[in-house]
């Protein structure tokens, strides 16, 4: 019984550190596009195709961690309901 209260532990302690790694994460994003917006000049057209494929890119990316982070905690999920 106390190992299955250790690996719940160690599985919610590990789903705060992915929360906070992912809201920093978020943060430095967030600062970065601002810091593109600010310093992209949009009469350029090139740097203005540039800054629209940078975002695109990052929200590619973006989707793609938020599909794998929901992917493993309904395996997670799963995982523990057949351990009952």
């Amino acid at each position: 019984m106390t190992d299955t209260k250790a690996i719940l532990d160690r599985a919610e302690r590990s789903q705060r550190t992915f929360t906070l790694a992912l809201a920093c994460g978020a943060i430095v994003e967030a600062l970065m596009i601002v810091a593109m917006l600010m310093l992209t000049n949009f009469a350029d057209r090139t740097q203005a195709l540039i800054f629209v494929a940078a975002v695109g890119g990052y929200t590619l990316v973006a989707l793609g961690f938020i599909m794998l982070g929901t992917h493993v905690d309904r395996a997670l999920l799963r995982a523990m309901q057949v351990s009952k």
